[in-house]
């Protein structure tokens, strides 16, 4: 017959394997993967008068302005590239993605 776990043994084993597992299940709850661009249809160019800088969830370069159009302007003449909260990789502010949702303005 074979010998039978004390419970205190069984609940050692247990609590040692959620501690085990509970800093790989916290890293994935807080990191969210982003879309590929690919996935949303990304290109380096606008559709219409959408476009990337214009959109919600842009996030221009470090220290441009908040992606509005003459804002992301570099000292060369070219647009800053930055990133997006959704979409993998760095983003052109005069690109497009099919999760294009226009800025919100807040009166003052």
């Amino acid at each position: 017959m074979p010998k039978q776990a004390s419970r205190r043994l069984f609940l050692r084993r247990a609590f040692a394997t959620i501690g085990l597992a509970w800093p790989a299940l916290a890293l994935a709850k807080t990191a969210p993967a982003k879309l590929s661009k690919a996935t949303v249809h990304y290109q380096t160019h606008p559709k219409g008068h959408k476009m990337c800088g214009m959109c919600r969830f842009f996030v221009p370069a470090e220290g441009h302005a908040n992606g509005l159009m003459m804002g992301g302007m570099k000292a060369n003449g070219t647009m800053a590239l930055g990133h997006c909260q959704k979409v993998a990789g760095r983003i052109t502010p005069m690109g497009y993605c099919v999760l294009f949702t226009p800025r919100t303005h807040t009166k003052p």
